[in-house]
């Protein structure tokens, strides 16, 4: 709960910001402000627990057998609550009527031309995307060895016949992911890829949050399975 608090947090914040103060390198701020934030807290609270603090790379560990179901239910209950509890600190740490607040914070298509096909297929990639990272470099690595011989077994000591171990740049990884996908979505669905970060904000009031959050919740749950699974499947061996 804590780690989706402070991300919450500075992801609501970055928003307001470039939103009040109409900043024109405003998707660069938010951007930049996922990336950096999201592989501190990684690091930060890797040895503490599994880290997470989004509920469709959550879901997708438990559905692919990662991570206990009742744990999992457990972390994504607890994400929830962090985003809505970052929404209330921060319209509460903004200047501004906190209805105008919520609803600069709540997701939706960007324009009327934007449809619902457009704004769920974004979401779907972006979502995948994100999960397929994530698997690849933490739920699901797979380190292979890089040379055997039946010989003399003693050479597979050496460290230049293993593949180097990634664990340590892991959040490295998923947060210049976050990065640069935040970058994607602002044309279409604002770019969320995240059903707790939608889920603050509509919780507590936000324009049209139950109208839109659906497509989002959908979208990115089905784009987080997809990622999983296309992960999964590359790892698997069939000879």
């Amino acid at each position: 709960m804590v780690i989706s608090f402070i991300f919450g947090f500075t992801v609501y914040s970055s928003i307001l910001t470039i939103n009040l103060e109409e900043i024109p390198s405003g998707p660069i701020l938010v951007g930049l402000s996922i990336g950096f934030s999201s592989v501190a807290l990684i690091y930060s609270f890797l040895d503490i627990c599994i880290a997470h603090f989004n509920p469709a790379i959550t879901f997708a560990a438990i559905l692919f057998r990662k991570i206990d179901v009742a744990e999992g239910i457990i972390y994504i209950l607890s994400q929830c609550l962090g985003f809505v509890i970052a929404v209330g600190i921060v319209i509460m740490s903004f200047p501004g009527d906190s209805k105008k607040l919520l609803d600069i914070l709540t997701p939706g298509p960007v324009n009327e031309k934007v449809s619902t096909g457009n704004l769920m297929s974004t979401e779907i990639f972006l979502s995948g995307i994100l999960v397929f990272v994530c698997f690849a470099v933490a739920i699901n690595k797979k380190k292979k060895v890089a040379y055997q011989s039946e010989v003399d077994t003693d050479l597979l000591a050496r460290v230049e016949d293993t593949s180097p171990d990634t664990t340590i740049l892991g959040p490295l990884a998923i947060g210049l992911c976050l990065g640069f996908l935040a970058f994607l979505g602002n044309s279409t669905s604002g770019g969320a890829f995240n059903p707790a970060l939608v889920f603050g904000p509509v919780l507590l009031g936000g324009k049209n949050g139950w109208k839109n959050s659906w497509k989002y919740w959908v979208a990115e749950f089905v784009g987080g399975f997809c990622g999983a699974g296309i992960q999964v499947l590359l790892t698997l061996e069939f000879y």
